[in-house]
């Protein structure tokens, strides 16, 4: 059951690098797998690819497959079709099983979008919002022409965008960018494409600690998400309990652009009468 906000804030740490400088957070950085959508386990992965007559074992972090499924995930293959083709001979899986069966199996290792995911939305009038994701383009057609489509259906009074990716700034995913987490380039490739905003601006959300701590020797904030904990606001409740603890100081500079901008448009609306 996920915390309440009275819970969460009696056990909230922050997890700021202690060397990095009092900012607001005023970015969020989300992981999709484990955050905004949930992950099949992967012994129930493992049974699907064993149903089609698998006499391999598909695994993820070592076996023969996991280096292909690493490379696939990172952009070395030049299309689908070349890694379906290795995995199938990897796995040695019967050549009567088509391939549209083996991408079915292939894809349920990404079950369904986190429910409160609309929550999104409210999100980015508040925050700039970015996705950093290991994944691979098969599953990631899958939550973008499937997967997506249906929750919005679903949710069609929650002023969704008509697609997954507008929910962000930008989505760095580890295909299109050629690195996985925790390699640092995949955060510094954000960081070098938005110069408008520090580390300590930043938080990291990942349901893999070894991520978020990779993420934290970077200097930004982390949070370490548990579905079975955690629900989406509670990420918005710790920033906004962090940001409550910084100096008043550090909002000077945009308090005063903001008083100026409201100062403005009160004076445009009263000259043109509004």
């Amino acid at each position: 059951m996920a915390e309440t906000k009275e819970s969460f804030e009696k056990t909230v740490m922050f997890n700021r690098n202690p060397g990095s400088a009092r900012k607001v957070i005023k970015v969020i950085i989300f992981d999709f797998g484990g955050v905004l959508m949930k992950n099949e386990s992967l012994s129930l992965w493992q049974k699907r690819f064993a149903s089609l007559g698998a006499k391999v074992e598909i695994s993820l972090e070592n076996g023969p497959s996991a280096d292909k499924i690493a490379q696939y995930c990172t952009g070395k293959y030049s299309s689908d079709e070349a890694f379906l083709k290795e995995l199938r001979e990897i796995l040695q899986i019967p050549l009567e099983v088509t391939d549209k069966q083996v991408i079915a199996a292939w894809n349920a290792q990404v079950m369904e979008l986190n429910l409160d995911l609309y929550k999104v939305v409210e999100y980015g009038t508040r925050f700039q919002l970015f996705g950093l994701s290991n994944t691979n383009k098969m599953h990631s057609d899958f939550f973008e022409y499937v997967l997506y489509p249906a929750y919005a259906r679903d949710h069609n009074d929650k002023n969704l965008p008509t697609k997954f990716r507008e929910l962000f700034k930008t989505v760095y995913t580890s295909n299109e960018i050629f690195c996985k987490k925790p390699d640092p380039m995949a955060w510094k490739r954000i960081l070098n494409d938005n110069p408008d905003f520090a580390p300590e601006e930043c938080l990291f959300v990942d349901d893999v600690e070894t991520y978020t701590n990779a993420a934290k020797r970077l200097g930004m904030h982390t949070f370490c998400f548990n579905m079975k904990k955690h629900c989406l606001d509670n990420i918005i409740q710790y920033i906004d309990a962090f940001n409550a603890t910084v100096p008043t100081s550090s909002h000077a500079t945009s308090l005063a652009a903001m008083n100026m901008k409201e100062e403005t448009m009160t004076k445009r609306c009263c000259f043109f009468g509004y």
